[in-house]
């Protein structure tokens, strides 16, 4: 007899179980195979569409589907996802979540590019965006985009109805590794290796949290690193229809330590900005608030150094296009006001200037236009263009006028002669300018003056007048005067008019010792006479040999300006004088120089002390008995004149006196020295000179003294 196992359920229980089984069976296959034939169909579409996707350790699970690795591969893009997670909390649609632990790629140009017909489809974008979870998590971003470089960060998203109308966004992106051609507006001095940036938009507000993303505004912080430093902060608003972001309320630092570029140095630059910026899809512009400035601590550019320089940025406006196929287009609006407080330049002195004005142009190429004003009272206008790295324009001093100082000798104290001092009078002066980086600076210029008067040497100077040329290249001055004229120039024996006819000056700035002076003729007026040198060429380091012809002095004259007690006489003196001149030595003599009356004239000679002295010498008293009234008819006359200041004068004089022994011929030979320094030093202290040149003569005596 067979036996029977006891059963462990009861037969009612069984069948429950089976019942429940295929209840819960069928509906998930079902489940199952539905979601198999969509999966399907679409992986089959995707293939279509040159989608690939793979995945590793895909887990259906309770509240959503978790995926430990997923790629997707389309055209040159390709997309690793770690730790992939999408949470549907017992319903498919709206989905609640979706995580991504790490997200790592590379974008292909070809999805920066797309064509009309993809432009047009991604019009509508935002409809397919209802799809997607409320919230996006995505924790680690490292995707390379080779337009850009390699992006770094994190991303979170979160929406009540969907991602297009957020009410929490909080975005941290780094760019690194950045493409060049991204940056290629930018010199490569000052390029960035590293940008960051912070978005975040948080709102309680429902109406607030109602907005499109393309129609928020957004909490914005960026850092950039590299050569140059800087951050930024402020309010990121994004609108569409056309679309448009606008940067408000913005702060921005910038930091650059040191650079450099060819002839230009610039240490401890510093930005501190006021930007107000809109962009749109082809075009940009931005706009400097009030307060927005850049502190240099020095600026060197050759030779020219400008030391705790600040440019006043208010108001700078800067707009930009992208044309199609084409680099980015820059135009620059802004007023210009720089000042520095030390300004220095070889020869030039260092002092404060401040420039005013205004900047235009397509960058970076520029248009100026500037005041220029030095502390010491020298300004001027300037209007110019920056070009290809050189700047070129013209520049007008205006009328500078003497009463008040000598601007020009106080900015040029190394070149200005010490022994030339202008106390009243005008100066105008314009011209042109350019600067390179090769060459340097170069100026042509013309200037005229009128009235000027002061001191020259130990001489009072009156009415000084000229036109000139000139042009300053590689460190030579040259001068090119067309007419030089002088009122009176007094040293003791008045001079006037002095006329100086095509006058060249060249000086090489390096060695001032070794300027030289040329004219085709200069003339001054003595005595009722003239003086001229014709041809000179004079070098200060060198000693330079002159031929001065005397016409048309006047003895009557001589004998007024340097009164000899008792003495009167009339006639005309015609000469030559050959002499030599060392500058730089201070060197002066005469040799082997003559002089000659042209026509008869007369001697008077009335000296009681002279007379006294006849009185015992037989042979004085018939030289003053001839001299009481000489007609003579030939007065000439060897002249030299040596180093010291000695003047030896060797006269002949053949007349007679027509009431001396019925008339009878008499010769005289006369030797006469003088100290023709003292002479004049003594004629100048007698008469009314400033206290300067008093200050010269005394000083000039004493050293003559002392040799």
């Amino acid at each position: 007899m067979a036996s029977t196992q006891p059963s462990n359920f009861p037969a009612g229980v069984g069948r429950w179980l089976k019942w429940c089984l295929r209840l819960i069976f069928w509906p998930v296959f079902l489940l199952l195979a539905a979601l198999l034939f969509v999966v399907s169909l679409g992986l089959k579409q995707l293939s279509e569409a040159d989608v690939l996707i793979d995945w590793q350790g895909a887990r259906l699970e309770r509240y959503g589907l978790t995926v430990e690795q997923l790629e997707l591969t389309y055209q040159a893009s390709h997309f690793t996802r770690q730790d992939f997670r999408l949470d549907w909390l017992y319903q498919t649609y709206p989905l609640q979540r979706l995580q991504l632990g790490r997200l790592t790629g590379e974008l292909a140009d070809e999805w920066l590019q797309a064509d009309s017909a993809a432009q047009e489809e991604a019009s509508d974008w935002q409809s397919w965006l209802k799809y997607l979870p409320k919230q996006l998590e995505l924790q680690q971003l490292e995707v390379t985009v080779p337009a850009w470089g390699r992006v770094q960060g994190q991303v979170v998203l979160a929406a009540k109805e969907d991602l297009y109308h957020p009410h929490t966004l909080q975005a941290e992106l780094i760019l690194s590794q950045i493409n060049p051609q991204l940056v290629s507006a930018v010199p490569k001095e000052f390029r960035p290796t590293q940008a960051k940036l912070q978005i975040v938009k948080q709102s309680g507000d429902a109406s607030a949290a109602a907005q499109s993303l393309t129609d928020s505004e957004f909490k914005l912080s960026g850092e950039v690193k590299g050569a140059t430093q800087a951050q930024l902060e402020g309010l990121l608003s994004l609108a569409e229809g056309p679309w448009r972001a606008e940067l408000n309320q913005a702060q921005l630092q910038l930091q650059l330590p040191r650079w450099q570029s060819g002839a230009v140095q610039l240490q401890q630059l510093e930005l501190q900005l006021q930007p107000s910026m809109m962009i749109t899809q082809n075009q940009g512009q931005l706009r400097l608030a009030k307060g927005s400035k850049a502190l240099i601590k020095q600026l060197q550019v050759d030779d020219l150094k400008l030391t705790a320089a600040q440019l006043d940025l208010a108001q700078l406006h800067l707009q930009w296009q992208w044309p199609e196929a084409l680099a980015p287009i820059v135009q620059l609006d802004s007023p210009l006001q720089l000042s520095a407080r030390q300004v220095a330049y070889p020869g030039l002195t260092s002092q404060a200037w401040n420039v005013t004005g205004h900047l235009s142009g397509e960058l970076p190429n520029l248009n100026i236009a500037a005041q220029i004003k030095g502390a010491q009272g020298l300004a001027g206008q300037f209007n110019g263009r920056y070009h290809n790295q050189a700047l070129t324009g013209n520049f007008d001093l205006g009328e500078v006028f003497f009463r008040g100082g000598n601007p020009l000798q106080q900015l040029l104290p190394s070149y200005w002669p010490e022994w030339l001092i202008i106390k009243s009078g005008r100066l105008a002066a314009l011209g042109d300018l350019s600067w390179r980086a090769v060459t340097g600076l170069t100026l042509n210029f013309s200037a005229n003056a009128a009235g000027l008067s002061g001191e020259f040497n130990r001489s009072v100077l009156n009415g000084l007048a000229f036109q000139l040329t000139g042009r300053f290249a590689k460190q030579q001055l040259t001068l090119d005067v067309a007419d030089l004229q002088v009122k009176d120039l007094d040293p003791g024996v008045p001079l006037g008019p002095i006329q100086v006819q095509q006058l060249k000056v060249e000086v090489p700035l390096a060695k001032v010792e070794a300027t030289r002076l040329a004219w085709r003729q200069a003339t001054a007026g003595l005595l009722k006479g003239q003086v001229s040198v014709t041809q000179g060429d004079l070098r200060f380091n060198q000693t330079s040999r002159f031929t001065a012809e005397v016409k048309g002095l006047d003895i009557q004259e001589l004998l007024r300006v340097y009164p000899a007690e008792g003495l009167q006489g009339t006639g005309i003196l015609d000469g030559r004088l050959p002499f030599y001149f060392a500058v730089n030595q201070q060197q002066f003599a005469v040799e082997e120089g003559f002089i000659k009356a042209r026509a008869p004239g007369y001697l008077r000679f009335d000296n009681d002390k002279i007379k006294a002295m006849g009185q015992s010498n037989q042979a004085m008293r018939i030289v003053t008995d001839a001299l009481e009234d000489f007609h003579y008819d030939l007065l000439s006359g060897q002249v030299h004149y040596n180093e010291s200041g000695r003047l030896l004068l060797n006269l002949r004089l053949e007349g007679r006196n027509p009431d001396l022994e019925k008339g009878r011929p008499i010769h005289f030979n006369i030797n006469l020295e003088e100290d023709i320094p003292a002479l004049l030093a003594s004629l100048q202290l007698s008469g009314k000179v400033s206290d300067t040149i008093q200050q010269r003569v005394r000083e000039r005596l004493e050293n003559r003294a002392r040799k």
